[in-house]
């Protein structure tokens, strides 16, 4: 092959990389993955059940449901649970039993012990769910 000849490859493979590029996403959006609304069972990213009892000890505990990171929180004997995304820039929210607050770690907004803002950038409170424990599980409803 001569060097005319691999240039002209190269350059082919290369726009067909990004042709491809481009093309996953509207793939990905025409052909959307199966919900998963319908699992309300607070488990791992293994898919694996997180017991109740779990969570009395750390005082909260993140977890998936309805296919999203949930945080759930355990205080003052009340059980209490939130998407664990800020709503400001899509970070994964944290319990601080210390405070009682849960905390944004990238911009350091607070929410209280009902998800609404306590101060920083999130324009809107964190979606809250109601929760009711069942042998052991967490199971989580729209609240």
């Amino acid at each position: 092959m001569n060097r005319r000849g691999f240039f002209t490859r190269l350059t082919q493979a290369i726009g067909s990389l990004t042709g491809l590029a481009f093309a996953a996403p509207v793939v990905a959006y025409l052909f959307p993955k199966p919900s998963q609304r319908g699992n309300n069972t607070l488990t791992t990213l293994d898919g694996e059940a997180i017991p109740a009892e779990t969570v009395e000890k750390h005082g909260a505990r993140v977890g998936i449901a309805f296919g999203e990171p949930t945080l759930v929180v355990f205080s003052r004997g009340e059980w209490k649970a939130f998407e664990a995304v800020c709503s400001h820039l899509g970070c994964i929210v944290r319990w601080q039993p210390q405070e009682e607050k849960i905390v944004c770690p990238c911009h350091g907004a607070r929410f209280g012990t009902d998800g609404r803002v306590v101060s920083g950038p999130p324009p809107r409170p964190l979606k809250r769910y109601r929760v009711e424990i069942a042998q052991n599980n967490i199971l989580l409803f729209e609240a």
